[in-house]
């Protein structure tokens, strides 16, 4: 614990960190409060005092998971090769490697297929979190086929590849 950091930062820390475990474990509807806090070491009420409730710990992994999975994202990619193909394979690869990653990275990863799987509120959030890599992802893809960013096909070929990760992850 830093010297600047609370006894109560430091439970909601460990909040965040169990919630992200059992999120990508069994998803948000089978997500228990009551473990989540068991694994932190704190007591239910915490997550009220924090959160308010359940959607807004998920809300606030996500918001966390994404902040961290970009991070790493625009660290490892933040100027693609100018060869599609070359680009292609950097973006898989580093995909790849994030969700094969231990912690949070990994936990992201599953997160999102639970959530893809069934949707919560939260969706629209992450949705909008990750527009930017989207269109980026598209941009790549257009151009290796020869075809604009927002092609309809453009946008499936992207999602195959989405689809193929997800499941070879």
């Amino acid at each position: 614990m830093t010297s600047n950091q609370t006894l109560p930062d430091v439970t909601r820390d460990k909040l965040i960190e169990s919630a992200c475990e059992v999120f990508a474990e069994v998803g948000y509807h089978n997500a228990t409060i009551r473990e989540i806090c068991s694994r932190a070491g704190a007591n239910v009420a915490a997550v009220n005092y924090y959160f308010r409730d359940k959607l807004g710990l998920y809300t606030e992994v996500l918001a966390s998971s994404l902040v961290t999975q970009q991070a790493a994202a625009l660290n490892g990619n933040s100027a693609y090769p100018p060869v599609p193909k070359t680009a292609l394979k950097t973006l898989i690869c580093g995909w790849f490697e994030r969700n094969n990653a231990s912690g949070r990275s990994a936990w992201l990863a599953r997160i999102m297929a639970h959530e893809m799987a069934n949707p919560t509120p939260a969706l629209d959030r992450m949705t909008e979190s990750m527009r930017a890599n989207y269109r980026q992802f598209r941009a790549i893809v257009g151009k290796l086929i020869g075809l604009s960013p927002d092609d309809p096909r453009t946008r499936m070929c992207v999602h195959s590849i989405v689809g193929q990760i997800l499941h070879y992850s």
